[in-house]
């Protein structure tokens, strides 16, 4: 429940913050993918943005009481351990495929 947290000690804006901080790595990863240069590295890049995104909605849905309590961390802020490493590398693969993907 770190969201709850952020929204609790640091109040309403650093929980928006949070939130859009969460769409905006969405609409960059939709960028890496509209502009990959192949089918595989476009179909990678949607799972992990995916997976990612998935897991930021339902944690912040737990966290406002829509969806009912599940283990998962948010991702990048709650201090998941190997789940923290596997975001890390997700992301390091999403990188790649920005870099020798198709310059828009």
């Amino acid at each position: 429940f770190i969201f709850s947290i952020i929204g609790e000690e640091l109040g309403f804006i650093a929980a928006v913050f949070v939130v859009c901080l969460f769409i905006l790595f969405f609409v960059y990863s939709c960028k890496i993918i509209k502009y990959a240069s192949d089918a595989f590295g476009a179909f990678l890049s949607l799972g992990i943005v995916s997976l990612i995104s998935l897991k930021a909605v339902i944690n912040i849905g737990v966290s406002a009481g829509v969806f009912p309590t599940k283990g998962l961390p948010l991702p990048f802020i709650s201090y998941g351990g190997s789940s923290l490493i596997f975001d890390m590398i997700g992301v390091g693969l999403l990188l790649n495929v920005a870099r020798f993907g198709e310059n828009p």
